[in-house]
C-alpha cells in the first residue's frame, strides 16, 4: 500500500479531476454521496490525539535534563540539611557522596532527552507534512462540497426544467 501522503495526494486529486470536468456530471453526484458518508466519520480528519503526542514528545524532550539536573540539585540540598554541629569537611564529604549518586539522574535524564531529539529528527518532517496534507483536505473538502453541491442541484433542476416545458 502507498504512504498516507500519497493516497491523500491521490484523493486531492480525483476530487479535483471531478470538479474541473463538466463532462463528468455522474460523478459529481457518487462523489458528493462518498463525501457525505466521508463526513460523517470524520475521524479521518481528527488530530487532536495526534498533535498532543507531538507536543508531549517534544515537552519531554525539554523535561529529562531538568529532571537529571533537578535530582542532582536535591542531593546537594539533602547533603546540605546535615546538623550544624557537624565539621565543614563532613558536610563537603556528604556533598560529594550525594553528587556523585546524583549525577546519575542527569546522565540518565540527558540520555533520554538524546535519544528523543533523535527521534524527533526523523519523525518531524514527516508529522509536519502529514498535518499540512490533513490541512489541504479539510480545504479541499470544504470546497467540493459546496462546489458539488451547486452541481448536483443544477443536474437535479435540469431534468425538472425539461419535464415543464
Amino acid at each position: 500500500s502507498a504512504p498516507l501522503t500519497n493516497q491523500i495526494e491521490a484523493f486531492v486529486q480525483d476530487i479535483n479531476d471531478v470538479l474541473e470536468d463538466d463532462a463528468r456530471r455522474g460523478d459529481r453526484v457518487e462523489c458528493l454521496r462518498r463525501m457525505h458518508i466521508l463526513d460523517e466519520k470524520r475521524g479521518y480528519l481528527d488530530s487532536l490525539s495526534f498533535e498532543t503526542m507531538t507536543n508531549v514528545a517534544r515537552t519531554m524532550i525539554e523535561a529529562y535534563p531538568l529532571a537529571g539536573v533537578l535530582g542532582t540539585i536535591l542531593a546537594i540540598g539533602s547533603a546540605l540539611q546535615s546538623p550544624i554541629t557537624e565539621g565543614a569537611s563532613t558536610t563537603m564529604n556528604a556533598i560529594v557522596g550525594r553528587f556523585g549518586d546524583a549525577i546519575w539522574s542527569t546522565f540518565a535524564g540527558l540520555c533520554a532527552a538524546i535519544l528523543l531529539m533523535f527521534v524527533n529528527s526523523v519523525l518531524e518532517t514527516r508529522f509536519a507534512r502529514l498535518t499540512d496534507s490533513r490541512l489541504h483536505v479539510r480545504d479541499i473538502v470544504a470546497k467540493a462540497k459546496r462546489e458539488l453541491g451547486f452541481a448536483v442541484a443544477a443536474i437535479e433542476e435540469a431534468p425538472a426544467k425539461g419535464a415543464n416545458q
